[in-house]
């Protein structure tokens, strides 16, 4: 037993007892594998999108053509603009954490 009289009560969702926490710090991000995750991650919400654009288009009987077009590159789009995205974003982490320390995370 500690000779603190204040000791704190564990926070909620921590460990309990017995429990092994171990605190690591990511160093590192593969910008090729982020690109990877981040593309499908953004064509996935392009397709969660994609109603709202096929229901545009169609309003406007004049531009249901284009519209429907556009609406059909959308996840196209959004899939190559977060494959480009994700590896920009894990090397400007990995040269900031180069520089100041990745970030820490604890594992149970």
């Amino acid at each position: 037993m500690s000779d603190n009289p204040y000791q704190a009560a564990p926070a909620m969702g921590s460990a309990g007892i017995g429990a092994v926490t171990a605190t690591k710090e990511l160093k590192h991000v593969h910008p090729l594998q982020a690109g990877k995750v981040l593309g499908v991650m953004y064509a996935l919400m392009g397709l969660i999108i994609l109603p709202f654009f096929l229901i545009a288009a169609v309003m406007n009987p004049n531009q249901a053509a284009p519209g429907l077009v556009v609406a059909v590159l959308i996840p196209i789009f959004y899939a190559v603009g977060g494959f480009v995205g994700g590896i920009i974003m894990a090397a400007v982490y990995n040269l900031v954490a180069g520089m100041a320390g990745g970030i820490r995370m604890d594992f149970e």
